[in-house]
């Protein structure tokens, strides 16, 4: 815990001489191995609420931000919109996780990637933000290179596609919320905020639940060397992530998540026999050509 309160501290110190893109990246590559665990964790649980309240809990170790910087309380409206958006952290994850059971995490990156086109839109006709021409296309790149690079078969519209519709959705309403929030606060009361949100809906979830025994069950089943790096990667990521859309532009930040597909096909293809999916090898050009695009695209963003 000391160490994640140093990283926290750490990042926050040396956000102004961080960029907002290279943020985001790191965000996405943390999230990427935390796909590679929550694979792993989810053949130990039972329950889909246990991943909840995992998550959950484990996110509430941000509410220690209140010891290190000062906190402003927000506007009531404002409140709502942070606890709101704590709450998708939760809420949203659990058809993400259910899908991540139902099908392979590399069918389903190609759902995920849609988050950017949902988040362009509400950014845009919400908060106003602006998208100069260089903006526009390095987006395109970013995400065509995405979506060329997650399609390897036809997408089916089984449960698990729906699911991660739905919590893609979810969380692009989060993104905005942020986003809208960074206006007037600064980053530690809004993870601190979002953190309440978060830990009240773990709570109720926890303790409103009638298969409470059930989830407690498959939280003490989780192996604790599953449960650190779950810990770590989640949070870390999470700050980074909550980072970028404070300094950066929302759906820029979102479409970068197109190279979490890229992370996730390294992870893959290393723990290839843990995770039980193959990577195919006939695609390797189709998705060298996509990461193509998509430096190019982030080479757009940089060089405009």
């Amino acid at each position: 815990m000391l160490l994640l309160l140093t990283l926290v501290r750490f990042h926050w110190l040396i956000c102004d001489f961080m960029d907002w893109i290279l943020l985001a990246l790191g965000a996405y590559f943390l999230w990427g191995a935390g796909n590679v665990i929550e694979k792993l964790i989810s053949k130990n649980i039972k329950e889909i609420l246990s991943f909840g309240v995992l998550l959950g809990f484990t996110e509430t170790l941000l509410l220690l931000t209140y010891f290190l910087f000062p906190i402003t309380l927000p506007s009531i409206s404002l409140l709502f919109l942070l606890f709101f958006a704590g709450s998708m952290r939760i809420i949203a994850f659990l058809p993400y996780v259910k899908a991540l059971v139902k099908e392979e995490v590399t069918r389903l990156v190609p759902i995920w990637n849609t988050a950017p086109v949902f988040t362009f839109i509400m950014s845009y006709f919400l908060l106003s933000e602006s998208f100069p021409p260089n903006f526009i296309a390095g987006f395109l790149l970013l995400f065509l290179g995405s979506m060329m690079l997650s399609i390897k078969k036809k997408i089916t519209f089984k449960d698990g596609f729906y699911l991660m519709l739905l919590s893609t959705i979810l969380y692009s309403i989060q993104i905005i919320i942020l986003k809208y929030s960074s206006f007037s606060l600064e980053l530690p009361s809004i993870i601190f905020w979002t953190a309440v949100g978060t830990f009240i809906t773990t709570v109720l979830i926890l303790f409103l639940s009638k298969k409470r025994k059930r989830i407690m069950d498959d939280l003490k089943s989780i192996p604790l060397k599953l449960v650190s790096p779950f810990a770590f990667f989640s949070l870390t990521a999470l700050v980074l992530f909550v980072y970028a859309v404070w300094l950066g532009n929302s759906a820029i930040v979102t479409v970068l998540g197109g190279f979490q597909a890229v992370f996730l096909l390294v992870l893959g293809i290393i723990f290839k026999k843990q995770l039980g999916e193959f990577v195919d090898r006939k695609t390797i050009l189709q998705k060298a050509a996509a990461i193509i695009l998509m430096i190019l695209g982030l080479a757009v963003l940089y060089l405009s």
